[in-house]
């Protein structure tokens, strides 16, 4: 008894604690280092460990995929480019596992507390929201929530809800997968007759929904709308009139909600024409190839530029837009960057499409030389445009006291001022159909075991030929992700255990429709469906919540049958 309600109470602790992990171990101690999350996690696996069942038949299937699955990780880690990544990421799925079934023996020997644990997963979820809800209205990231990640996710010069999350993607993802259970927890309590309790968790899932969509996830939001869909279709098959109106309802405030953000958030529209950001970002400008001129003296540079992206270019801006410039002088080795990044208003607002054209008052330096201007676009405070395209236009400029006679070196001086400057910036991230181009090129290498798990992003470059990358990139596709890491050895158990929940949900629901138990069915289906454009189980706030709701949802349908 004692056990039974220890490993209950630290799991609710776990289930409320799920979102907020810090960035700083909690225990450091040589090479060993936990989070805050890791230390209850690992808590609540000791403290289970005398409630533990044998496992039922999904379990036993279940336990003899996955031990498929792990031995497959391992071979593909001794084999891995980085040995340490791939064993720290199987390990961590071995964990995410055991956490599963924990849940399903702590719901097993605790019949009647479920509803305990559901809620202690919404109050996490729901003050998540509303600390990201601050941020996007106040439009200012929130200090206090430094200490859980790196810094809040911005799309062009918009702040997306990310609230404690590394990523907004991770945020969105995390919501969405809860706004199933906490409609259905509504749906209950209505039937209940408990009418105040319902119309917290309403507010609560309508909370939630609108956090995920400020997010700015396309994918979370047709997840969302899939699943409400889903679940609106059982009531009617179900001809459950009660369950037609509550989700038939929320339905409508999803449409409401979606429709209020669409008109009176232009990031919507935006999001809406572009993967990402990158297209927002695009000039096409014309300089002359060479000046020169005195030190010190001003002149008159003829620019035609072209506005090639999906934004207005406009001084009004809260964030203006700008003509800027980097300078770069020619030393022994090689290009310098200067601090000198001057900045020029455009005459009128530029939309897209349109071409402005006009002088720019250029100061040179005091110091002759030769140096290499390089022309760009730049959002204050946002982004320069070549961070996002790679692109920017050059003039080679000579800085003499006597600029006719260095200006007829033609030859000489322009085969110096083409020389390349050194890379600063990380190029623009790929689409995803490059990455899973990329993908598919190293599953070639290893078609059966794989590269490794958390390898892909240390080697999609070197198959892209891409001298510098972002090693900090995934396929943003679980399934991509699973194959190129694990082959199809690894990959196809893993396929086939999600294929075997799919077929349980579907079973169950022929059977008798359980609404908790559908809402943590769905929200399992939505990392399913969400996992086609992103991956998620790498990161431990989502990948822990994915395996909480299978051993809920498998402790919950087996009390069922």
């Amino acid at each position: 008894m004692v056990w039974r309600k220890g490993a209950l109470l630290i799991l609710l602790c776990v289930l409320v604690v799920l979102p907020f992990e810090q960035i700083q171990p909690a225990i450091a101690y040589a090479s060993i280092q936990l989070t805050n999350l890791e230390l209850v996690v690992y808590l609540a696996l000791v403290i289970a460990i005398p409630v533990v069942r044998w496992p039922n038949r999904f379990w036993l299937v279940s336990i003899v995929l996955f031990a498929v699955v792990g031995g497959v990780a391992l071979v593909a880690a001794s084999q891995a480019q980085d040995l340490r990544l791939a064993l720290f990421a199987t390990y961590r799925l071995a964990i995410g596992i055991g956490l599963a079934y924990a849940c399903y023996c702590i719901v097993m020997t605790n019949n009647g507390k479920q509803n305990w644990l559901y809620v202690a997963l919404l109050t996490g979820a729901l003050i998540a929201a509303v600390l990201g809800a601050i941020e996007v209205f106040s439009n200012a990231p929130l200090s206090m929530l430094d200490v859980f990640r790196g810094r809040a996710t911005t799309v062009g010069p918009f702040l997306r809800l990310t609230s404690t999350f590394d990523h907004a993607n991770q945020t969105a993802m995390y919501l969405e997968a809860l706004v199933p259970l906490a409609l259905c927890l509504t749906l209950v309590l209505i039937t209940r007759q408990q009418r105040v309790l319902a119309i917290v968790t309403a507010v609560v899932t309508l909370v939630l929904f609108s956090a995920s969509v400020l997010a700015l996830s396309r994918a979370s939001v047709v997840t969302s709308l899939l699943l409400v869909g889903t679940l609106l279709f059982i009531a009617w098959r179900q001809q459950d009139r009660t369950a037609l109106r509550v989700v038939g309802g929320f339905a409508a405030g999803m449409v409401l909600i979606l429709s209020a953000t669409f008109v009176l958030h232009p990031v919507w529209q935006l999001r809406l024409q572009s993967e990402g950001d990158d297209a927002w970002y695009r000039a096409q400008i014309q300089v002359p190839s060479k000046v020169a001129g005195d030190i010190g003296t001003q002149l008159s540079i003829p620019v035609s530029i072209v506005n090639e992206g999906l934004l207005t270019w406009s001084e009004a801006l809260e964030r203006p837009i700008r003509l800027g410039a980097h300078w770069y002088i020619q030393a022994d080795d090689g290009l310098t960057l200067l601090a000198n990044e001057p900045r020029w208003q455009f005459p009128v607002d530029v939309s897209p499409n349109e071409m402005q054209a006009w002088d720019v008052a250029l100061q040179l330096p005091m110091e002759p030389g030769v140096y290499r201007l390089e022309w760009d676009v730049v959002q204050e405070s946002v982004t320069w445009f070549s961070q996002k395209n790679g692109t920017v236009a050059v003039t080679d400029v000579i800085v003499t006291s006597s600029a006719q006679a260095q200006l007829e070196t033609v030859t000489e001086v322009g085969a110096v001022a083409a020389a390349p400057a050194e890379q600063t910036l990380l190029p623009p991230i790929p689409h995803r159909r490059t990455l899973w181009k990329a993908a598919y090129l190293l599953w070639l290498e290893k078609p059966l075991i794989g590269i490794g798990f958390d390898n892909y992003r240390l080697q999609y470059g070197d198959v892209l030929a891409m001298e510098h990358f972002n090693d900090t990139i995934h396929t943003n596709n679980w399934y991509v992700e699973l194959f190129v890491s694990l082959g199809l050895l690894g990959a196809m158990p893993f396929f086939v255990w999600l294929a075997v929940v799919l077929r349980e949900i579907y079973l169950q629901v022929q059977r008798n429709v359980d609404w908790l138990q559908l809402g943590l069915a769905a929200g399992i289906v939505a990392f399913m469906l969400h996992g086609l454009l992103d991956y998620f189980l790498l990161f431990n706030g989502t990948a822990f919540l994915f395996w909480i709701l299978v051993g809920l949802w498998s402790g919950r349908a087996a009390h069922s049958s």
